[in-house]
């Protein structure tokens, strides 16, 4: 089960009726150290198609340090600009995520 999330981590954020009126997200997914702790991250952005300059993020995260254990975070921020988003997300990576959006 621990697995299973992030084999559909884009299709979760497109199967929500919240992500209905959006285009479909561009996810990166990635791997940072924090303090010795790896972590395997995915962000997904989503541009709302009725609001110009509004977004959908959603990040997910999960310690990768032991095979069989491991701590799992997502954060869903629905209807945010651009420069909100990148509070939640590493600047470069949503400026990638959103070349192409409308």
């Amino acid at each position: 089960m621990f697995r299973l999330s992030w084999g559909g981590a884009a299709a979760a954020v497109t199967g929500r009726n919240v992500f209905a009126a959006a285009t479909a997200p561009r996810c990166k997914e990635g791997f940072t150290d924090r303090g010795g702790l790896t972590l395997r991250t995915v962000a997904c952005l989503s541009a709302l198609k009725r609001f110009d300059g509004l977004f959908n993020l959603t990040v997910l995260t999960t310690t990768v340090d032991h095979p069989t254990q491991g701590v799992q975070g997502r954060l869903d921020a629905v209807a945010v600009d651009f420069e909100d988003a990148q509070a939640f997300r590493n600047v470069s990576t949503l400026n990638e995520l959103s070349g192409g959006l409308p």
